[in-house]
Parts: structure tokens; sequence; C-alpha cells
């Protein structure tokens, strides 16, 4: 990030909202998503929203009443989009490449990592592969190139 004054960088931790707001489910994140929208700064070009969302659009319907739609919903209407789904022109809930491996198992997969930002400002992004870093977490890392001014 450059020196322009106007940045905010926020990470949320799904569990520590949990216990601090109770099990309210993933709603915990989009609800301090929008809160800092609302409170701290504007979503603008310069937005990327990245991290572990613990969600995917296929278990709205019986996890969490739609609350990843309505997010990933509320974010395209403000121009930012998932830099995966952009990238590899997949819909939300038909991924093909995890970011999760339950118990490090390969037959346990789950997409639940994101990164959102400006559609005009992905230049790529990658997924880092199982064989290189299931001994380092059941997460695979996410390798954004975005552009900024």
């Amino acid at each position: 990030m450059g020196n322009r004054g106007n940045e905010l960088l926020s990470a949320v931790q799904n569990q520590q909202l949990r216990d601090r707001c109770g099990d309210m489910g993933d709603e915990t994140v989009y609800a301090a998503v929008d809160f800092q929208n609302k409170n701290f700064c504007r979503f603008g070009k310069d937005t990327v929203i990245l991290g572990d969302f613990n969600s995917n659009a296929k278990w709205d319907s019986s996890y969490s009443a739609g609350a990843y739609e309505t997010f990933v919903s509320a974010l395209n209407d403000k121009g930012i989009v998932s830099a995966y789904h952009y990238t590899r022109n997949e819909r939300h809930g038909e991924e093909k490449t995890p970011t999760f491996y339950l118990y490090r198992q390969k037959n346990r997969t789950y997409h639940i990592d994101y990164c959102f930002c400006d559609k005009d400002k992905i230049l790529s992004l990658e997924i880092g592969a199982y064989e290189k870093w299931r001994l380092h977490s059941d997460h695979m890392p996410l390798f954004a190139e975005i552009k900024f001014p």
C-alpha cells in the first residue's frame, strides 16, 4: 500500500467474532465487513477483501440462509468481484479448485477462501498446490496479483 493516507487494513477472524457475538454462523464475518463499509470506509476501486470465509454458495440454502450470496451480490453491486471466479469464469458454488482440505484429506475438499476486489485490478489469482502446502495448513494459500496506481 502506498502513502496516500486513505488505506484501511482490517482482518476479521470468524472464531473471534463467534466468541464475542455468539454462534451466529458465518453471518458474523459478513456483518463485520458491512460494519466496516458503513463506519470506516466506503468500498471502492482500491478495496480488497480476502481470507477464510468458511462459507460457499452451495451451503446457503441449508446453512446460512443466503448470507454468502447476499454478501457477494452486495459486493458485485459496488464493482467488487471474487478474483477466483472472475479469472476462471466459474459460478459461485461450482468451484473446481478447492482452497480447504478438511483434516488435510484430499477427498474432503471445499472452496471457502476468497479474494474480492475491483475486476479491473485483477491481474491473476492462483491457489497453492495441495502437494506443496498440505504439510503447512489445511487451507491452500491464495496468490493474488492486483494492480494499484
